[in-house]
């Protein structure tokens, strides 16, 4: 019977930690590898093309995770409000349980290095997207029009990857405080009479 390993997962929710912490370019893969435990000959099998592989498997894992969360947060709310309020409340728990160490693993990618790999940029822009559908899809199932709810989820991770950034750097709420009374003004104000 063949031998399975976890490496491949191990490397890869040990990369997200770090580019949360650290950034793309403040994270080596030597630091990948011993703080996964990760051999370097299974990294490899699993990574031939190195460190921008990985980034695109950090990617594709977080994506669908938090567009799975955004999908849930809009089932459980009972109005469009409520729903970017608890979307952008996941947010900031997951940055305040770091003590504000832990940004966006999807911004500091794009920040960092989406303008020096195709494959990176294409990556992010492709997890964007999904992000931006799954906010739109919460937003007309409560009661936005399909004709705005697409831009105003641009708007929405926008502004929620804005906070984000702020809130870190500030070591405060304040940003999603204000990102929320901002955005519900907005809401009710987008909201159609359906």
């Amino acid at each position: 019977m063949p031998r399975t390993s976890d490496a491949k997962q191990k490397a890869i929710q040990t990369a997200i930690r770090l580019f949360r912490q650290q950034g793309y370019h403040g994270t080596g893969l030597t630091q990948i590898l011993n703080e996964s435990g990760a051999p370097k000959g299974s990294f490899y099998f699993h990574f031939p093309q190195g460190k921008i592989q990985l980034a695109c498997a950090v990617l594709e894992t977080v994506g669908p995770l938090v567009s799975k969360i955004i999908d849930a947060a809009a089932e459980a709310s009972e109005n469009s409000v409520v729903f970017v309020n608890q979307v952008s409340d996941t947010f900031y728990k997951e940055l305040e349980a770091s003590n504000y160490q832990s940004g966006c693993p999807v911004a500091a990618l794009a920040n960092e290095v989406s303008v020096d790999s195709i494959e990176i940029r294409k990556a992010v822009s492709k997890v964007l997207n999904m992000w931006q559908r799954s906010i739109a899809k919460g937003l007309e199932a409560h009661s936005i029009s399909p004709s705005i709810a697409l831009p105003l989820s641009g708007t929405i991770l926008n502004a929620i990857e804005g906070a984000t950034m702020l809130s870190k750097a500030h070591r405060s709420r304040t940003p999603f405080d204000q990102l929320q009374t901002s955005l519900s003004a907005l809401l009710v104000a987008n909201q159609s009479n359906t």
